[in-house]
């Protein structure tokens, strides 16, 4: 089912021309939750949906114009289309557009954001505009994931030319993914014991399509959630 909502994603990443600014993901997020009342507004977090497991997205504001800010704003589009290949997903999606970790006012929403949720999953969307002349990309984890899902993963980015990083990859799921530690990933240390934890760090060129952009980066974050969410479900019948 994963593959299914990754072709909706596709099909509503093809349609980003142009990146959003954070000014506007950040108005995208406060007008949707006007008036959609399917979404509830705490502080500076966004929630929608009803599943049993609780699920945090939040991007990471390096930029002017943002891919995965856009990239958040894509999911909500979807997810506000109530496609059934969404559905499967058994998540209550929350959303915290725009974070500057370098901020103590940022990082104590996301301290205050996660002590009030308590969400199962983290979900981070990092985008950077690469010196070098290739794009590059990284993910970091608290556990492995399936390798069904690592290989799916690393199997979209090399087709579409992304470099995966081999420096400390992690030898089971190969190239471009790391298990973090709080020594090497200073915010785990803010989230609970049992939280799962995925981040996905694209440097990009001006030569990759904002639409590449978005899809890269959500399709990352979508394939790790279906790993981690299946997982829990084998661990709960076992």
């Amino acid at each position: 089912m994963i593959e299914a909502a990754l072709y909706d994603l596709l099909n509503e990443s093809i349609k980003v021309e142009k990146l959003l600014s954070q000014a506007e993901v950040t108005e995208y997020f406060e007008r949707t939750a006007v008036f959609d009342n399917r979404f509830t507004r705490r502080a500076r977090s966004y929630s929608f949906g009803n599943g049993p497991c609780s699920c945090l997205f939040y991007s990471l504001n390096n930029k002017n114009l943002t891919a995965s800010g856009t990239g958040l704003v894509s999911l909500v589009n979807l997810l506000q289309k109530g496609l059934c290949n969404f559905k499967h997903m058994p998540v209550t999606w929350h959303f915290l557009p725009g974070l500057k970790l370098d901020s103590n006012i940022s990082l104590g929403t996301f301290r205050n954001t996660v002590k009030e949720l308590k969400p199962e999953i983290i979900c981070a969307v990092e985008d950077q505009l690469s010196d070098s002349e290739a794009e590059s990309a990284h993910f970091f984890l608290k556990s492995a994931l399936t390798e069904k899902h690592s290989s799916l993963i690393r199997h979209m980015y090399e087709k579409s030319g992304i470099d995966l990083k081999s420096r400390g990859s992690d030898p089971v799921m190969g190239r471009g993914f790391s298990i973090s530690t709080p020594e090497r990933e200073p915010l785990l240390v803010e989230i609970p014991r049992s939280c799962q934890y995925f981040r996905v760090a694209l440097n990009t060129t001006a030569a990759l399509q904002p639409a590449d952009q978005v899809y890269l980066l959500m399709s990352a974050v979508l394939v790790a959630v279906d790993s981690i969410t299946a997982k829990s479900y084998q661990e709960k019948v076992s």
